[in-house]
């Protein structure tokens, strides 16, 4: 059921991508993933620099490909981006695959980023798990997710049906209890109310009321 639900979303998210016009600069891009690093994180590009980067669920913006001041990078993807990416140097860096069976090593990456991506799995618990197994010794696992806010729990297995493009909505809580599970301990956290997106729909308009934006630094336990 899970893998018939996650199917149908990868199509959503397709046709949602292709719908969208691919117009942004790479320096529009830039510029908005450094406001997003500095306002969750507290980090700026210079973080990355000389270190191994992987992006699980990059699409066709992510951002990794704004990281040009690394050792290597990588964003693993299980969409063909073919029609979506037209620079080869993009596609470069884009590996197909799913995050709960990474083609990678172990101890691979210094860094792992998850930007809107544990929503979007097939088992979150199963890519946390392999997060674990390629990322080295104290490796940071930054995540940054729209979570439900705790007193609209209840809601979870109706969006998980209705919202077509995310299998799971989850609450901060139960991201912090996979963590943890996952051998991860949480350095730093920020919580804030609303998805940060526009109220120019009544579908975002319900999302800033029910949920929250919340960025997660967490570190790989020995």
């Amino acid at each position: 059921m899970a893998l018939e639900r996650w199917k149908r979303a990868q199509k959503a998210e397709k046709k949602y991508w292709l719908s969208r016009k691919q117009n942004a600069s790479d320096v529009d891009r830039k510029q908005y993933f450094q406001v997003k690093l500095a306002h969750g994180f507290n980090i700026d590009y210079d973080f990355f620099t000389n270190k191994s980067v992987l992006e699980i669920g990059c699409g066709p913006n992510g951002v990794i490909f704004q990281l040009d001041n690394v050792k290597s990078r990588v964003g693993l993807e299980p969409l063909d981006l073919n029609d979506l990416v037209k620079d080869d140097w993009k596609r470069s860096i884009v590996r197909n695959g799913i995050g709960e069976k990474m083609p990678f090593d172990n101890d691979s990456f210094d860094v792992i980023l998850s930007f809107n991506g544990l929503d979007h799995c097939i088992n979150p618990d199963k890519v946390i798990e392999e997060v674990y197994r390629v990322l080295r010794a104290e490796g940071d696992f930054l995540i940054w997710l729209h979570v439900l806010r705790e007193n609209f729990d209840f809601l979870e297995s109706i969006l998980n049906k209705l919202d077509s493009s995310h299998p799971y909505h989850f609450t901060l809580n139960k991201i912090l209890g996979m963590l943890k599970n996952g051998r991860f301990y949480v350095k730093q956290k920020k919580y804030d109310k609303g998805t940060g997106l526009p109220n120019n729909t009544l579908k975002k308009v319900i999302a800033n009321c029910t949920m929250s934006d919340v960025w997660l630094w967490s570190r790989k336990i020995r």
